[in-house]
């Protein structure tokens, strides 16, 4: 009678475990961000640091940057879509000031990383703090990464 009870103590435990539903961290095979990360910190709301997905050469952190500014990296090849994804500038308060698609540099629907340029066109009367978006399309958590820059004024 007690292997019984442990054979059908073991099935519950299966099926409760099979019906859970699964840790993000093991399903996404990545650390989650903090909450507290950086501007410039990769976020994804999946809890995927895109930080390790999306590497960007120009531009850096922190940097002052002045129209038009070309943005220059490579990210994972399911990021596009139809051959693209969003770049935009943001101003402190969430404002778009400017946005264009970011577009591959090679082909786009093989495996691996895929270089992409993307090129921003924006006007400001003084040095702005803002930051720079990387996104996926798509999905009602895409994954982003974000770079402080300071735009610089005319």
């Amino acid at each position: 009678m007690k292997h019984a009870l442990v054979i059908v103590g073991l099935g519950a435990a299966l099926a409760l475990t099979a019906c859970s539903r699964p840790n993000e961290k093991a399903r996404e095979g990545n650390a989650e961000t903090p909450r507290s990360a950086p501007a410039d910190a990769g976020v994804a709301r999946a809890g995927v640091a895109s930080n390790d997905l999306v590497l960007t050469k120009a531009p850096t952190a922190n940097a002052r940057v002045a129209s038009p500014i070309s943005i220059e990296g490579s990210a994972p090849n399911d990021w596009f879509s139809a051959g693209e994804f969003v770049a935009q500038i943001v101003s402190a308060d969430g404002i778009v000031i400017a946005q264009s698609p970011a577009l591959p540099q090679s082909d786009w629907q093989k495996p691996g990383t895929v270089p992409f340029i993307a090129d921003l066109v924006f006007e400001v009367d003084a040095d702005t703090p803002a930051t720079l978006l990387l996104q996926e399309p798509g999905g009602s958590a895409p994954r982003e990464k974000r770079i402080a820059v300071v735009l610089a004024g005319r």
